[in-house]
């Protein structure tokens, strides 16, 4: 049985008793994305052009949704030429592809002539200009986008050949000109009186008016905005947490210090970077935190190149020495605390030896013994059967803040009342004693 061939992009469908070879589709299924149906009639022919001319021109399926997608960012159907204003990551959202294949494609299309970008200088402030992007002629003429030279030439003659007036309607609450006869009779519009899109000035009210074209606005979908040029991009590179800008590259903050203090230069530091990142697990930041202090002795940039090249070179695990020598230093710094606190605590017991205070709320005395910083627990002042406690902060800070009071024993009264009575029966029973004020004594010759 004879095979059958149809073709379809730059591929071929051979179908036969064996099966069917699926082939290579060189664009995408959809001429016009429906994303795409919002544009000019000339824009959706132009950008329905590309696709019909991507399989004969050999563009794969990224690169015609990338021109595609250059066409409808911003191509005039009056001025297909004139710059067009679009991020790449804008590029990349409406082709539905990332960024790396909007650059890959359009340096194949500006290498192809399709389409053309000027060079982007760096400004005094470091960031990079904006680059103007536009399509070339050739890709005009092959959409079916007319220029500026065509447009006019054609209007021109148009006016010549017809002797009409043109006066503004209002449609849509805007203004538009369409084609009038001179009985004041409406007329069907005519394509020369379509061709010129551009805008126009109105002669009643001095106010801008375009043309429609079936029933669209021709050129950019953007409208009533001042067509200038705008600033550059926004490097976002430079914004992300952990790096500072100095002259117009992005540092890391821990090493801002190398370019500094004038230890690195920006080659020698990127160099670096690159070589740190080929060690498994490890940056430049962990080689530089681990021998800072190395570092800082050495006097010159070549000095403190090689130096960290043959530390890299080594192959050490820089971020684990760096967290072992942190967990060393924290040790340290906290037996230093400790070592701290415990002297001052010895100061206060010695000043304080002996001494209880009394919790006013519970009844609990604690007596203080300073030699073995111990507290001694009773009630009121009385020992009782509880163990003792050693002395903390937080029963210094108890006392400090008031809440233990100094507790001080009461002596017990003597009645004087009962003494005087007990004197008088002595004096009562023992005639030779006498009272003289609060005491007693013998009368002579009786003792």
């Amino acid at each position: 049985m004879p095979t059958v061939t149809k073709t379809v992009g730059s591929g071929s469908i051979v179908a036969a008793r064996t099966g069917m070879v699926r082939p290579r589709r060189r664009r995408p299924a959809v001429a016009v994305p429906a994303r795409y149906r919002n544009r000019p009639s000339q824009v959706r022919v132009a950008i329905y052009k590309t696709w019909e001319a991507s399989a004969s021109l050999g563009f794969t399926k990224s690169t015609t949704a990338v021109l595609q997608a250059i066409i409808a960012a911003g191509v005039a159907a009056d001025n297909p030429l004139a710059p067009i204003f679009a991020r790449k990551a804008t590029l990349a959202k409406m082709a539905e592809c990332s960024e790396v294949t909007v650059y890959r494609a359009m340096r194949q299309l500006e290498d192809a002539g399709w389409i053309s970008r000027s060079e982007q200088v760096r400004l005094d402030d470091g960031s990079m200009d904006i680059g103007l992007l536009s399509i070339t002629k050739k890709l005009a003429a092959l959409v079916g986008l007319c220029l500026d030279e065509e447009v006019h030439g054609s209007a021109e003659e148009s006016k010549r050949s017809q002797d009409v007036e043109s006066e503004p309607i209002t449609v849509n609450n805007k203004k538009h000109s369409l084609t009038q006869n001179i009985a004041g009779s409406e007329g069907a519009p005519t394509a020369a009186a379509l061709v010129g899109n551009g805008p126009k000035q109105d002669g009643s009210d001095g106010k801008l008016c375009t043309q429609m074209k079936d029933g669209l606005i021709a050129g950019p979908i953007y409208r009533g905005e001042q067509r200038v040029d705008p600033k550059a991009s926004v490097n976002y590179q430079s914004t992300r947490p952990g790096f500072v800008r100095i002259d117009g590259r992005s540092v890391a903050q821990e090493l801002v210090w190398l370019i500094e203090e004038k230890r690195l230069t920006f080659g020698a530091l990127f160099q670096l970077q690159t070589l740190a990142k080929q060690v498994p697990g490890q940056t430049l930041s962990d080689f530089v935190a681990y021998r800072s202090e190395r570092i800082k002795q050495l006097t010159t940039t070549s000095d403190c190149y090689r130096y960290l090249k043959k530390l890299i070179s080594d192959g050490i695990d820089a971020r684990y020495l760096c967290a072992q020598r942190a967990k060393k230093e924290h040790r340290v710094m906290r037996r230093q605390q400790r070592d701290k606190a415990a002297s001052s605590r010895a100061a206060w017991c010695r000043a304080r030896h002996e001494m209880t205070f009394l919790n006013t709320q519970t009844g609990v005395s604690y007596r203080i013994n300073a030699n073995h910083e111990l507290l001694e627990v009773g009630e009121n002042g009385l020992p009782t059967s509880r163990p003792n406690l050693v002395i903390t902060s937080k029963f210094i800070k108890a006392v400090e803040e008031g809440r233990l009071v100094p507790f001080r024993r009461e002596e017990p009264a003597i009645n004087l009342d009962l003494g005087n009575r007990r004197l008088d029966e002595m004096c009562s029973k023992l005639p030779w004693l006498r009272r003289k004020g609060k005491g007693v004594r013998a009368e002579e010759g009786r003792a």
